[in-house]
């Protein structure tokens, strides 16, 4: 580029030497033949130094815009950084939660009841126990963390008496699930809730004095519950 710019400085400082004004005329005259010659050359040199200029503009504008892809790329890096980071933290937390979930069916083939009392009804057909946190042998869910639960129960039973189960947290009734003697030959009930459950607190079944519920070892009467989120 400074070659270009002496070489314009040049031409013109030589079109200007070899100018020689006449007193007499208002038309610069030139002298020497070979005048027209080298200022037809110095008019090439300033065009060719101008395409020289005009390429490269263009090749500033190129490298401009591999600039900014470049900067486009490192962006989408760190983004790209940003998310794995976010990932990873987001696995690592799901492997550090306490997982806790169960369900069991009440494996009785036949009625469960009725009872003269009520009685915690006992679900002995276990088919997930993760967190060993349900007791098979009592039917007593025990919360080993603090944290929110959800817990849901299905009863069937027959037409010839009253189904009424009802959901306790520790002696505390929480829910109920009632059904009436009807003139079907089967019945089903149903309820479900989330609790705040302390370390300990204890979760169950009762069944109401003087009814019943039906059970199979296809488990079509069963209780669940899981975690949610721990607090």
């Amino acid at each position: 580029m400074r070659f270009g710019i002496a070489v314009i400085l040049c031409c013109l400082a030589g079109a200007q030497g070899q100018q020689v004004f006449s007193v007499n005329s208002e038309t610069p005259q030139f002298r020497g033949g070979g005048k027209t010659t080298e200022r037809q050359n110095c008019e090439s040199n300033m065009f060719t130094v101008q395409r020289e200029l005009g390429a490269m503009g263009e090749k500033l504008k190129a490298m401009e815009s591999r600039l900014e892809t470049c900067q486009s790329l490192m962006e989408l890096k760190s983004t790209v950084a940003s998310l794995k980071a976010m990932l990873e933290d987001f696995k690592k937390e799901q492997e550090d939660r306490p997982k806790v979930a169960f369900s069991a069916g009440l494996g009785e083939n036949g009625h469960t009841g009725p009872f003269n009392t009520g009685t915690t009804l006992v679900y002995k057909t276990v088919l997930t126990n993760i967190g060993s946190a349900y007791n098979p042998a009592t039917g007593i869910f025990t919360a080993p963390l603090r944290g929110v639960y959800y817990f849901i129960y299905h009863c069937h039973g027959g037409s010839s008496s009253e189904m009424n189960v009802s959901l306790y947290k520790n002696e505390q009734h929480i829910v109920m699930a009632y059904e009436g003697k009807s003139d079907d030959s089967s019945d089903n009930m149903s309820n479900g809730v989330s609790l705040q459950l302390e370390s300990g607190d204890q979760v169950y079944l009762h069944l109401a004095a003087s009814t019943h519920v039906w059970g199979q070892p296809k488990s079509i009467s069963t209780f669940s519950g899981m975690l949610l989120f721990p607090l």
